[in-house]
């Protein structure tokens, strides 16, 4: 299987959601986009990964213990410029923009 690279970029609300506190979210988002090759997290919210999973299937992979209504995840795909975003959005006209293929997860 042909691996893709992946850069994530994502915002954990700092609050408690139906008991899921936002460092467990936190580490939810890491642990889920380690993948199978090279991985790289030395910022706080940007992760560089790969993963044999498709644009749309590695970001509701990645985003599974967020919450829709307060996290924010985007996923990117520097090869064929496809994105994937989860959350609430607020200038979603101006992310899609910079993409060629966009999909919310």
């Amino acid at each position: 299987m042909t691996l893709s690279t992946y850069f994530v970029t994502f915002r954990i609300a700092p609050i408690t959601i139906n008991g899921i506190r936002p460092e467990d979210r936190y580490r939810s988002v890491i642990e889920r986009a380690r993948g199978q090759g090279s991985f790289w997290e030395e910022s706080l919210s940007f992760i560089m990964t790969q993963s044999t999973l498709l644009t749309p299937e590695f970001g509701a992979h990645v985003s599974a213990d967020l919450s829709r209504a307060h996290d924010v995840l985007i996923a990117f795909d520097p090869t064929d410029m496809s994105m994937c975003y989860f959350g609430p959005i607020e200038q979603e006209h101006a992310l899609k923009s910079f993409f060629d293929i966009r999909i919310r997860v």
